[in-house]
Order: C-alpha cells, then sequence, then structure tokens
C-alpha cells in the first residue's frame, strides 16, 4: 500500500506539533532557584562582634605576610561579597605586610601603596626590608 503524499498544511501542524513538544521537555528540566548563600547562612545569624572575631582568628596571622606577585587574597574573602565587605579591612588592617626590596627595585612596594590607598587603608602595617644594591 503506497503512502499519500502529505499537504503543505499538514507538514506545518506536525512541524508545530514537534516543536512544541520540544518546548515542553525543555522547560520541564529548568532546575530550582537556590537561595543566596549569605541569606540563610548560620554565620550573619550571629551577631556583628561575634563574626568579627571569627574573621579576626581566620584572617590574623602571626608571621609576616610577604608582598610578591604571587600575593593572593585568602578564600575566605572570596565566599561572598557581604563576607568579603566586612572581612577585608580585618585582612589588610590586622596582619603586617613585608616588603623586601631587591637591588633598589621599589616598583611592587609603590604598585602596593596604590592598591592600599585604593581601599582608604592608610593605617596598614608594613615592614620593608632591602637587599642589594643599585646595578
Amino acid at each position: 500500500m503506497a503512502k499519500r503524499a502529505r499537504t503543505g498544511d499538514e507538514t506545518h501542524d506536525r512541524a508545530d506539533k514537534m516543536t512544541t513538544k520540544k518546548r515542553k521537555t525543555t522547560q520541564r528540566k529548568k532546575t530550582p532557584a537556590r537561595p543566596s548563600g549569605t541569606a540563610n547562612s548560620i554565620l550573619y545569624k550571629l551577631p556583628a562582634e561575634l563574626r568579627v572575631s571569627i574573621f579576626e582568628f581566620a584572617l590574623i596571622e602571626d608571621n609576616k605576610i610577604i608582598v610578591s606577585t604571587a600575593l593572593r587574597l585568602p578564600s575566605l574573602l572570596r565566599v561572598s561579597s557581604q563576607v568579603r565587605d566586612e572581612s577585608v579591612p580585618i585582612w589588610y588592617r590586622g596582619n603586617t605586610f613585608r616588603h623586601p626590596i631587591v637591588d633598589c627595585d621599589a616598583d611592587l612596594m609603590t604598585k602596593w601603596n596604590k592598591h592600599c590607598y585604593a581601599f582608604r587603608f592608610a593605617d596598614i602595617k608594613t615592614d620593608v626590608s632591602i637587599q642589594g644594591g643599585p646595578n
């Protein structure tokens, strides 16, 4: 038995049904919206004074932090914007940063000072050590 040829209207109807079917399957696969990380965090149910103590314990180091091109912010400062806003001043003001100047090349220290000035941290503790001499 031979199949009959479809008319143009039948072809369009079939195409519409197929695209509608595809749309329905993509709509079902949507993931539910996740709640904001800091909004539901136990950390932000604590009083601000206790959060500051936690941040100080996690961020302030006994040793001097050596400023170099490889210096990265602690992971805690990258958790969320709210954690970053509260903890960045603690990290900068609570630590002492050591600037090794080798062969009178103070470019890195100049960049560091500009960086700190951009954050408006004028009271950062620094320790400068000069090694070598001019070439």
